[in-house]
């Protein structure tokens, strides 16, 4: 038979899907698409489903899975040859269609199609009788090509952080390996992929390395980041010690990455995720591998500071995109609300530690809480309210009054910090720093979870890859070393299509004249980030909630909605984790959703 041709031109239309999500009455159908384990077509059934349902889990690797019963239509498939087709070395393709019964849309078809996913078959069969044929199929999208439940077991141990490369004459030369490269090529080669169906998004092939100047001498630049002599005009300087700029080096695994035998290929995307952090890897409704920085349509990782009225850690709340918007929507059968009070909290702190020029440890301690920020009484002078807080308390205990909750840790380390003597902060360099006291203040934005609002709820963490306050600035440029006298023209060439291509990329890089003097920079974990993920963590309710709406087949997990209800107090958007679809003409569509915050 003919395949049907038809495209996704529908799905991107928001004025037709309201229109026909709002039809009351609509004549359903279920197709399947038999693909070979190559992906090429082989036949097409249409028919009635009797029952079924289509999972699709946000948060798993294993995206979709189905199961599902269906009346064959003679017309259109020859059911006396179902044990043939139907069988586990097949692939299959997933539709849900409708007639389309608008007329000002009819240049979208006769039928209105819904892709749905591509799927390995795992289980099948076939029940004829004189009524025709009924269909029951299971299947599971192609994540289980590389979970070890299909395939994607690792036959050998399997060394993946590096290459061995045989040569001409015989010789093997090692070579790194590229993160981009181990992605790509354990999906390929362990998994069976089609490469022209691998999309590996946000891992870059080269990535910036920090160095910090060695020297012992200060450096000038000037405008155009040339070295000058001191005593010359200069537009900035670099200190010895002081972190410089980067290496434009090759984006590669760090240490080593090896499997064994019997593992699966997911197991080496779990390690690539892991190290990169903010990530996840899964098969699209096409089929396709996507492995990408999960996105939060706001920002891909995270909101930056923006110093507004009312605090420094406010975060900028622009319109983020949305998928659907179930305001005032007459499609919702129910909605369900769980919020989580006890995720809430408003003092943070984290420790960690730091060591000395001696080599010593020295414990370090970053505070922030959703406090009133204190007037400082003009008897004290122009000073820090945090010197206030000190020295309010030490009169206070000086006198057997209160003194304060934060008296006590003021008291240990405002000398150590604040000359109070020249009313001045020390010069103190950030790497060196052993405490801060920070107030998010109630005018804010998290106001409402304020201390005097709902009281002190604390949440203390150690973590030992602590070892600063607060990340050094690094300048952003790439270190290049002037070329020798006795370049030659292609090292010239090579030199310039190496700065061609970072202006093109709208890299600015410094060159100097002795690149041995720069090292790289092992700059540790910061408290201040630790910090600020807290905050993003517990000023939120984790608020879950449960949609119950006539199904809408266009819809995927990790993406916005909005949603209001003024019934169960649902105001707001949230990010969709999990959706449940009937494949049949019975049956309600359930969203489990989070609330969307926003990343400080």
């Amino acid at each position: 038979m003919l395949f049907e041709t038809f495209t996704y031109e529908h799905l991107n239309d928001s004025q037709f899907l309201k229109e026909f999500q709002s039809l009351k009455v609509k004549e359903q159908f279920l197709k399947i698409e038999l693909l070979d384990f190559n992906e090429n077509p082989i036949q097409e059934i249409q028919g009635k489903c009797i029952t079924g349902t289509l999972s699709i889990d946000g948060a798993s690797s294993m995206r979709r899975t189905c199961s599902f019963s269906m009346l064959a239509d003679e017309e259109t498939y020859d059911i006396t040859n179902i044990d043939n087709i139907l069988s586990l070395n097949k692939k299959f393709k997933l539709y849900i269609g409708y007639t389309n019964s608008l007329s000002e849309y009819s240049h979208y078809g006769e039928k209105i199609w819904f892709p749905l996913g591509v799927f390995v078959m795992t289980t099948s069969s076939i029940n004829n009788s004189a009524n025709g044929g009924n269909i029951s199929i299971n299947g599971k999208d192609k994540m289980c090509l590389l979970n070890g439940e299909v395939g994607g077991t690792l036959p050998a141990p399997v060394v993946l952080h590096e290459k061995y490369i045989r040569n001409a004459d015989g010789s093997t030369t090692v070579k790194p390996s590229l993160l981009y490269d181990i992605i790509r090529e354990s999906v390929i080669e362990f998994g069976g992929q089609d490469p022209g169906k691998i999309m590996i998004n946000d891992v870059p092939i080269n990535g910036k390395k920090v160095l910090r100047y060695m020297g012992n001498k200060t450096l000038y630049y000037d405008i155009n980041n040339n070295e000058v002599a001191e005593g010359q005009s200069y537009y900035r300087k670099v200190e010895p010690g002081e972190l410089a700029g980067y290496d434009y080096v090759p984006f590669r695994y760090p240490g080593e990455l090896i499997k064994q035998a019997g593992e699966p290929v997911t197991s080496i995307l779990d390690s690539v995720k892991n190290v990169l952090g903010n990530f996840e890897y899964y098969y699209d409704v096409h089929g396709n591998f996507i492995f990408q920085e999960i996105k939060n349509y706001l920002n891909t990782s995270y909101t930056p500071i923006t110093h507004l009225e009312g605090g420094n850690y406010e975060v900028n709340f622009g319109e983020g995109h949305l998928a659907h918007s179930f305001k005032d929507s007459d499609i919702i059968i129910s909605y369900s609300n769980s919020p989580n009070y006890q995720n809430i909290k408003n003092d943070f702190i984290v420790w960690g530690s730091r060591k000395t020029a001696a080599g010593a440890e020295v414990p370090i301690r970053y505070h922030v809480a959703i406090d009133d920020i204190p007037q400082v009484p003009e008897s004290y002078g122009n000073i820090p309210w945090q010197v206030y807080l000190y020295k309010y308390g030490e009169q206070a205990q000086a006198q057997a009054r209160d003194a304060g909750y934060y008296y006590r840790e003021l008291a240990n380390e405002i000398p150590k910090i604040y000359d109070l003597e020249n009313n001045q902060w020390k010069n103190i360099d950030s790497a060196s720093m052993d405490y801060y006291l920070d107030f998010i203040d109630t005018n804010s934005e998290l106001g409402k979870f304020s201390i005097k609002t709902i009281g002190r709820r604390t949440k203390a963490v150690t973590d030992k890859d602590v070892t600063m306050l607060y990340r050094p600035p690094t300048p952003d440029h790439i270190i290049l070393e002037m070329l020798p006298s006795t370049a030659t023209q292609q090292e010239i060439k090579e030199r310039q299509e190496y700065i061609d291509h970072l202006n093109s990329i709208g890299q600015s890089f410094l060159v100097v004249s002795q690149r041995d003097l720069y090292e790289y920079a092992a700059v540790g974990k910061d408290a201040f980030s630790v910090i600020r993920d807290l905050i993003f963590q517990h000023t939120s309710y984790n608020e879950s909630i449960n949609i119950s709406a006539m199904p809408m087949y266009y819809l995927e997990p990790n993406t916005r909605i909005e949603v209001e209800d003024s019934r169960s107090n649902i105001y707001g958007e949230y990010i969709i984790r999990n959706i449940s679809l009937p494949l049949s003409h019975e049956g309600a569509m359930s969203i489990s959703a989070v609330r969307a915050t926003n990343r400080l």
